[in-house]
């Protein structure tokens, strides 16, 4: 599995990949649109299947990991309170 991550820049483009053997999924920060390949079906990536409902169920799992993968590696700000 690879994670992939670009910040060109905080109000351009912004976007984190995740590759598993089956499956590519990107999302783009502030965007309701990404890219969902499905590698073995489709290894030269032709056909975007984000918006596909066979795939629905494979886009949230795909970002849960995403998330939870990058997440814990976000810088933060040091704050005084969390309230």
């Amino acid at each position: 599995i690879a994670m992939i991550e670009c910040i060109d820049d905080p109000k351009g483009l912004r976007l984190k990949t995740i590759v598993t053997p089956e499956r590519k999924l990107t999302w783009y920060c502030g965007h309701d649109y990404g890219e969902l390949y499905d590698l073995k079906a489709d290894p030269d990536e032709r056909i975007n299947r984000w918006a596909h409902a066979d795939y629905a169920t494979e886009r949230a799992q795909l970002l849960a990991r995403l998330l939870d993968a990058t997440e814990p590696l976000e810088k933060r700000a040091k704050r005084v309170s969390y309230a």
